[in-house]
């Protein structure tokens, strides 16, 4: 017969606490990596500024492009690869494997980009107060780089990618992470433009950017199916696309205990 799961099975506050509490001088010495990190990329940008490098893009803008591609590979860097050789303490940790998935998820995805998104706003209000026409100059690339909506499909698209990367692969995580993501990237972009011909033919070809955006832009006409395709696509896409993935790379971490 089968054993009725109950909730405290699945989580319970108590154990996660525990859990968390253990792993706290983990993610603290994480959190100071991020902080350190982001904090350099940022200097290090600042002093190309303010000695008149020029690069084909511009230093704020790569300073939150550099910052988003760091999240985005964060577990597979900063994690230990999950196979029988070094997780094996983590597999027999008295926590359920959602209690273990969930401490991954808020760290990776809630408390480190809060965190990074938090250093870049202290580190750009204290370079403006200066009052310097160049890093004035700077400082507001970055602010308007940074509530751009691009950069936030991209930290999307890149994100769930390479968590699932983690889950999945036992060596060599990053650079299978990487490799996967350029495939899954170059299949996504084929799928939602054949998607696009197909459904609004009228649209002649449309940007991944603007299906995956969760705000449609467009300036030619459509017809009524047709605009609420294209709004189904730019905020179901994504949904689908970010909880497809999440979804897979749980199972994929309860398999690796089993």
């Amino acid at each position: 017969m089968y054993k009725l799961i109950q909730m405290k099975d699945i989580f319970s506050f108590k154990r996660f606490t525990l859990l968390e509490r253990y792993k706290l001088p983990e993610t603290l010495l994480h959190c100071l990596f991020f902080i350190i990190i982001v904090t350099g990329i940022y200097f290090l940008l600042l002093f190309c500024k303010a000695q008149g490098w020029h690069g084909m893009y511009g230093y704020g803008s790569l300073v939150v492009s550099l910052t988003v591609l760091m999240l985005a590979i964060a577990p597979c860097l900063f994690e230990n690869s999950l196979n029988k050789y070094n997780s094996i303490f983590d597999f027999t940790l008295p926590a359920s494997t959602f209690e273990k998935y969930l401490h991954l998820y808020l760290k990776y995805i809630i408390l480190i980009p809060v965190l990074c998104l938090g250093i870049i706003w202290i580190l750009n209000f204290g370079m403006s107060s200066l009052e310097i026409s160049g890093l004035n100059e700077f400082t507001l690339v970055v602010s308007r780089i940074i509530s751009i909506k691009g950069e936030l499909m991209i930290y999307i698209m890149l994100q769930p990618i390479f968590f699932t990367g983690y889950f999945l692969f036992s060596n060599r995580v990053l650079i299978k992470s990487i490799v996967t993501s350029i495939f899954l990237s170059i299949f996504v972009g084929i799928i939602m433009n054949e998607m696009s011909n197909y459904l609004m033919p009228e649209a002649h070809g449309i940007k991944i950017d603007n299906i995956l955006s969760f705000s449609p832009i467009f300036n030619f006409p459509l017809s009524e199916s047709s605009e609420l395709m294209l709004r189904i696509c730019n905020y179901g896409g994504p949904i689908i696309y970010l909880l497809g993935l999440w979804i897979t790379s749980f199972f994929l971490l309860r398999e690796k205990e089993i």
